[in-house]
């Protein structure tokens, strides 16, 4: 690890882990091998977790943001502001009407999967499903709308 307190971190979550399963154990056997085992098995999931999570926020970053930080989009910050609206308006009136409308909850109302949910009586695997439709139609539409 990187950081002296995410190993304590991940070295606690193991102690406590094994203190939880205590009765499950095998006391006889190597606990020193076990705890290392362990620890090792604990660190490596973290490790693809965290490689997991870059490779998602890398994916799901605006593009031209992050590379180019300092780039002025528009001189105009209200011009901006109306394009990615009409923009989004757009993206979101050709997707089908329960997308549309879990979409617009969650993105105008900025209500939680749960919520939607229990608004419109769907399962919130459902509103899973169509926020990622959404998102992937924003994703791959909006750049080529917002273009000059």
């Amino acid at each position: 690890m990187h950081s002296p307190d995410v190993a304590e971190d991940l070295v606690q979550d193991v102690f406590w882990r094994v203190w939880r399963r205590w009765h499950e154990l095998d006391a006889q056997g190597n606990i020193r091998a076990y705890l290392y085992a362990a620890t090792r098995t604990r660190a490596l999931d973290y490790l693809a977790s965290a490689e997991a999570d870059a490779r998602r926020r890398e994916r799901y970053e605006a593009p031209g943001l992050a590379s180019e930080p300092d780039a002025v989009i528009d001189e105009d910050p209200q011009l901006t502001t109306e394009r990615l609206s009409e923009a989004i308006g757009r993206v979101l009136a050709a997707m089908p009407p329960r997308q549309r409308q879990v979409a617009a909850l969650r993105l105008r109302d900025g209500m939680s999967m749960a919520a939607i949910a229990a608004q419109l009586r769907i399962s919130p695997r459902t509103v899973e499903v169509h926020l990622a439709r959404a998102t992937r139609a924003l994703r791959d539409q909006l750049p080529r709308l917002l273009e000059p």
